[in-house]
């Protein structure tokens, strides 16, 4: 269902002016208004979800296939010398429009476009803790044949966080 302040669903609606590459009964494919550097797509789904687990494994799907063959695609039509595929799932990872997409960012040495981090040194405790609390979900949410078993439900702190956007 459409959501009335989501700018996304407003290019659906027609109410924002959007620049459709490609568009079908579940997916769209559109240059994002506010680029990150030239040939910057999005892709995201007609229905309202915010975050990846609320996508539909077909649509998913869709859309992932559509980012692999869009990321080769651009190198010639931008003359792209490589490509981000990114997914901004939830606030805390970047994500400013509650309408789950990915982004497909055609790129060259000098766009000063920076996805850079610092990364942080792990303990190996944390880490062989962090191993088995994963493995035990992914145990459990194979176990009972839902592999979203594992991020669904009323308790998902992420959906919790996304339902406060405003």
């Amino acid at each position: 269902m459409p959501q009335a302040d989501c700018p996304l669903c407003k290019m659906l609606k027609g109410e924002i002016p959007a620049k459709k590459i490609y568009e079908d009964d579940k997916i769209v494919i559109a240059l994002h208004p506010i680029p990150a550097h030239k040939g910057h797509l999005i892709i995201f789904g007609r229905e309202h979800k915010q975050i990846i687990s609320e996508i539909d494994d077909d649509i998913l799907k869709k859309m992932f296939d559509f980012s692999r063959k869009l990321s080769s695609m651009v190198f010639d039509a931008f003359a792209a010398q490589g490509t981000n595929v990114l997914i901004q799932n939830g606030e805390a990872a970047g994500q400013t429009i509650n309408h789950f997409c990915i982004h497909v960012i055609p790129r060259t040495p000098a766009d000063g476009v920076n996805f850079e981090w610092q990364p942080k040194p792990a303990d190996e405790a944390q880490l062989s803790e962090l191993e088995q609390k994963i493995s035990a979900a992914i145990k459990d949410a194979t176990e009972t044949g839902d592999p979203g078993n594992v991020i669904k439900g009323d308790n998902n702190y992420m959906v919790r966080q996304l339902q406060r956007i405003p």
